[in-house]
């Protein structure tokens, strides 16, 4: 009896060994399992990291110049916010001019490099800052201020009253950045200062103008066109920025392919708010241009003006815009060019005063879902419409509301064909129904 007790004794014990066993054995391997998972985690996850080993930057942290810093430079967390600060000479309090310096400082960096300026500096630039032939390149303003004090004509060398000239290159972003001119708030149009705009962008390919805060120039906000000879500008953005008065037009296009003008808060423009002008000495064209969710307030002329001209204007699309008192949208090319398609859609506001479409020598114009106010005449009566056309063809304007006025598509002068209406208020009498 004893002998079979020290045998089930001795038997269990092999058994709790084994069952012991097996559980370490479990622990070790979930153990690994979870290691290699969390590696796997970090590895695929977009977190912010530092390879110790070899000393590269990777997951989103930069190198930034510091002079205040160990070995004169720092690690910035933050992605693509980061960059490498400007040397301390150039000074950030607007205390001296530093265009020069800043411009040598920025033509002697490489390719692929991000700018960051000193958070909510000031440097005061009486000449325009060069961004020349440059790719993969960013200016990240970190709120800080370009500022000019002097009244720059148009003759200066080298485009230098612009106050920031970009001059070919690709993929250039410049955002966080606020740019003040010199305009006194109640000055208006000045022929000798028009080309003092805020940016100008010649025959640049994919530029990104992003948060940018422009206010108080005596050109143009944005300027975009060719750079001789004949490199058209590519797919430019100017989006989620704010732009307050201009001495001439707001955002001026000459020659484009891909632009797209967006969530902006564009006011005050000595001219016209958006200027689509092709044309010129290298007869230009303007194609795929997308003004989408910007609130236009105040333009001494036109919301869009896309008149004169000897080129081409087509795939221009107009939509979900807040048009706040007279803005007009006037397509008017010399006889000998045609321009369209263009398309108008659902924006909204008030436009007392001034019919707000007037649409000539268009093929294919496609209006719909728009929700505006006109004026009434000056003896208080309805005389107005939504859209005025002429020597148009292929238009259709459908399910809009226009508050006051009398019609909502009118028909006149040259003749225009395959023209019609549908579910307007009001209804225009004489008008074909669209299918």
């Amino acid at each position: 009896m004893k002998s079979r007790i020290k045998k089930l004794r001795k038997h269990t014990r092999i058994e709790y060994r084994d069952s012991k066993s097996k559980i370490v054995h479990f622990v070790i391997f979930f153990a690994i399992v979870g290691v290699l998972g969390t590696l796997l985690i970090r590895a695929s996850s977009p977190t912010q990291n530092i390879e110790v080993e070899n000393g590269t930057l990777s997951g989103g942290i930069s190198k930034v110049v510091d002079s205040q810093a160990s070995n004169g430079s720092a690690v910035l967390f933050g992605g693509s916010k980061g960059g490498v600060f400007p040397p301390d000479s150039i000074k950030y309090d607007c205390s001296e001019d530093v265009a020069a310096s800043l411009n040598a400082w920025l033509d002697s960096l490489p390719n692929g490099t991000t700018v960051a300026l000193r958070p909510n500096g000031c440097y005061r630039a009486e000449s325009a800052i060069q961004i020349n032939d440059k790719q993969y390149f960013a200016i990240n303003g970190n709120g800080a201020t370009l500022k000019r004090t002097t009244y720059n004509g148009n003759n200066a060398p080298n485009g230098d009253y612009r106050h920031i000239h970009i001059a070919g290159g690709f993929i250039i972003t410049i955002r966080d950045l606020n740019i003040l001119g010199q305009k006194n708030p109640a000055g208006g149009y000045v022929v000798a200062v028009e080309d003092q705009m805020g940016i100008g962008i010649y025959g640049s390919l994919i530029v990104n103008i992003d948060n940018v805060n422009i206010q108080h120039v005596h050109g143009d906000f944005v300027y975009i066109t060719y750079r001789g000879p004949k490199v058209t500008a590519k797919n430019i953005t100017i989006q989620n920025s704010t732009f307050k008065d201009a001495g001439r037009q707001g955002i001026a296009i000459i020659d484009v392919d891909g632009a797209m003008i967006k969530n902006n808060s564009i006011s005050g423009t000595g001219r016209s708010s958006i200027d689509l002008e092709p044309g010129g000495a290298e007869k230009s064209d303007i194609d795929n241009v997308t003004i989408d969710g910007n609130t236009v307030a105040d333009g001494q002329s036109n919301f869009i003006s896309n008149e004169g001209g000897g080129g081409g204007l087509a795939n221009l699309v107009v939509s979900n815009n807040t048009l706040i008192r007279p803005m007009t949208i006037v397509i008017d090319p010399p006889k000998a060019f045609r321009r369209g398609p263009v398309t108008i859609i659902n924006n909204k506001g008030t436009n007392p005063g001034k019919t707000p479409f007037e649409i000539h020598g268009v093929d294919g114009l496609f209006i719909r879902g728009n929700r505006l106010a006109v004026g009434l005449n000056d003896n208080g009566l309805k005389s107005r419409s939504l859209v005025n056309i002429y020597g148009s063809t292929n238009v259709q304007v459908t399910d809009n509301i226009t508050t006051n006025a009398l019609v909502t598509l009118s028909a006149l002068g040259q003749v225009s064909s395959g023209f019609c209406e549908k579910n307007n208020s009001p209804t225009s009498p004489g008008i074909p129904s669209c299918p």
